[in-house]
């Protein structure tokens, strides 16, 4: 189950398309990682599960020419949390299922699947 939701979200996002792996290009292998929520008491409440990329397997120069890191520093979220009540902002906390920071790319990426 925790798999098909998965699956659902990168296909409502229109995340990835399947297409044949042109032959100048190398595919990037991917993993299933799985975790379980638990709540107070411990019990597992629910499962998780998420499709990544092993980026760490390209080569510089081959691969890939540039690098990014399109994630929030916590001590800047630690930052924002704690000026806010100076300066009268609002927080509010969001359970969010589904999260694509990256704006759309101009290059291809290949995965195996």
């Amino acid at each position: 189950m925790a798999i098909d939701s998965e699956l659902t979200s990168l296909e409502k996002n229109k995340t990835w398309e399947l297409c044949v792996l042109p032959e100048d290009r190398n595919a990037i292998p991917v993993k299933w990682i799985f975790k379980r929520n638990l709540d107070a008491a411990g019990k597992v409440c629910r499962y998780k599960a998420r499709l990544v990329c092993k980026g760490f397997m390209q080569r510089e120069g081959v691969d890939y020419s540039e690098t990014f890191e399109s994630v929030a520093k916590f001590a800047f979220i630690t930052l924002l949390i704690a000026i806010s009540p100076f300066y009268k902002f609002r927080s509010v906390q969001l359970d969010v299922i589904t999260a694509f920071l990256n704006p759309d790319e101009e290059e291809e990426i290949h995965t195996d699947s």
